[in-house]
């Protein structure tokens, strides 16, 4: 069991991972369009879905999206010091 948790956490981390690797791109288009880092409608509709997703798979859908808070919240700060956006 612990070899089955060890190995979820790690496609977890390296998921998130994958996530973060996404910035410069996302700096660049947002520059491209001129939208802001912060894009409350964007972060909503995020929240709802893996609220949504963390119902379908029986999970307490707070503590998920508390997760993805903080994954957003610090993706946030990563694109604001991406090359002075």
């Amino acid at each position: 069991m612990r070899k089955q948790i060890d190995e979820i956490d790690s496609q977890i981390v390296d998921l998130i991972s994958k996530r973060f690797e996404l910035v410069p791109e996302i700096v660049r288009l947002k520059k491209q369009n001129n939208l802001p880092v912060f894009q409350p409608e964007r972060e909503r509709h995020v929240f709802e879905l893996v609220r949504q997703k963390a119902l379908e798979n029986k999970l307490d859908s707070v503590l998920v999206v508390k997760i993805f808070e903080l994954i957003v919240s610090e993706m946030k700060k990563q694109q604001e010091n991406f090359n002075d956006y």
